[in-house]
């Protein structure tokens, strides 16, 4: 008896499916077909005809679709973008190990500002915030004789303003001399300056919203920026002083790898140099960056220097305080045999493998599970898996990532 030839086929409209935010909008065709035992009866034709590989690749890959089909239009709102595999040398590189740590320039130390006693505490340690979100609020009565201060100055400031109009009114139809106009102004003048005093002694305190008169006494300290709290020092009841620091909120999409380059390297590595981080919890994830400063005076003890490269957050995975160990590419010349090499972004994990999508014409793209080698400049040897000369998606892998895996559990319902 013959083997069954199993084929799958789902249509996708825009509203079933969403591919990186954006939708879809034509028929996708996806199919899984095993190697038939016997000899096949009556074969179904394939979505459109395959380039000669040895077979291995759908043995691999047995048990999730190996073919996505898109038509023109899903093609480009994908951003589908292809590169062929070529042969290179990756270049001569230096490793550094070192940490995840936040930019500087991203990160925000949320004070008190006030002598105070915390009644509302809005937010947990890990929350993502936005800017100006009230995350505790402070009942202060230092706080309190501020705004009773500001209020009466501004009183006095208003009504003396009101006096010095009359008398330059009443100057100007005779009624007043001039030396009363003169008094009138410069009183409002004084008091004016001292309820302005008094309201930036408010603005120092972090109130400046206006607020009934019962909540006088209440600080709602706000997130100055947007982004992850990733330290709290705040609970009910808790008294704190001006410089008492309630959370750490952090922008996290822009971070920096830290570590130590050693003097011998030194006149290797320049600020702008591509680098590769590779990190000990995230061994099959590479993130690119590049070396944005390194330090201009030497560790006396371990004789180093601080090198930074800056990174993209992506996918909200790196973590402040994860190790590992940086790839930065020299200014050297290549040494070394031709490798196969595509670039980091064609590459992504499937099924616990890592595959990329080889494009064939007609608009079919062929998963391939391939083996990976070294990487540097944004680029990664393929020790197997791949020919030269074949086509491999750069841009837009995740689309077909996300149809690969909703097909697969579309067969499992």
């Amino acid at each position: 008896m013959s083997a069954t030839r199993r084929c799958h086929v789902v249509w996708l409209d825009r509203s079933q499916q969403r591919v990186g935010a954006r939708a879809l909008l034509a028929a996708v065709v996806l199919s899984a077909c095993p190697r038939a035992v016997d000899a096949p009866s009556a074969p179904v034709a394939p979505a459109a005809p395959p380039a000669a590989h040895d077979g291995k690749h759908a043995d691999e890959h047995e048990g999730l679709p190996t073919r996505v089909r898109l038509s023109a239009a899903a093609h480009d709102e994908a951003a589908v973008r292809t590169e062929p595999v070529t042969a290179g040398q990756l270049g001569p590189t230096v490793d550094i190990t070192g940490e995840v740590m936040a930019d500087p320039d991203h990160v925000a130390r949320v004070t008190a500002r006030v002598a105070a006693r915390v009644r509302e505490v809005r937010f947990r340690e890990g929350d993502l915030v936005k800017q100006g979100a009230v995350l505790v609020v402070l009942e202060s009565a230092e706080l309190a004789r501020a705004r009773a201060a500001w209020t009466s100055a501004d009183a006095r400031a208003r009504g003396a303003r009101a006096s010095a109009e009359r008398a330059a009114a009443a100057f100007r139809e005779g009624l007043v001399p001039v030396q009363q106009v003169a008094v009138a102004e410069s009183d409002a003048t004084a008091l004016e300056a001292d309820a302005l005093a008094a309201r930036q002694v408010l603005g120092a305190f972090g109130a400046v919203r206006a607020q009934a008169p019962e909540e006088a006494a209440l600080a709602y300290v706000a997130a100055p920026i947007s982004g992850r709290v990733v330290a709290r020092d705040a609970v009910l009841g808790q008294g704190v002083a001006p410089d008492h620091v309630l959370a750490t909120v952090v922008d996290m999409q822009r971070v920096f790898f830290q570590g130590r380059l050693f003097e011998k390297n030194l006149a290797d590595v320049q600020p702008g140099r591509a680098a590769d981080v590779r990190l000990n919890a995230y061994p099959s994830e590479v993130f690119a960056g590049r070396v944005e400063a390194v330090g201009h005076q030497v560790d006396p003890t371990a004789r180093t220097f601080v090198a930074r490269i800056a990174l993209t957050n992506r996918g909200d995975l790196l973590k402040l305080g994860l190790f590992g160990t940086a790839r930065i590419v020299v200014d050297r010349p290549a040494a070394g045999p031709q490798v196969l090499a595509v670039p980091l972004s064609a590459v992504t994990r499937v099924a616990g493998r890592d595959v990329v999508f080889v494009a064939h014409p007609g608009g079919d793209y062929e998963v391939h599970p391939v083996t990976l080698g070294q990487s540097a400049a944004g680029r990664v040897e393929i020790i197997e898996g791949l020919r030269a000369g074949e086509t491999v998606v750069v841009e837009g892998v995740f689309s077909l990532k996300s149809l690969v895996l909703k097909s697969t559990f579309g067969e499992e319902e």
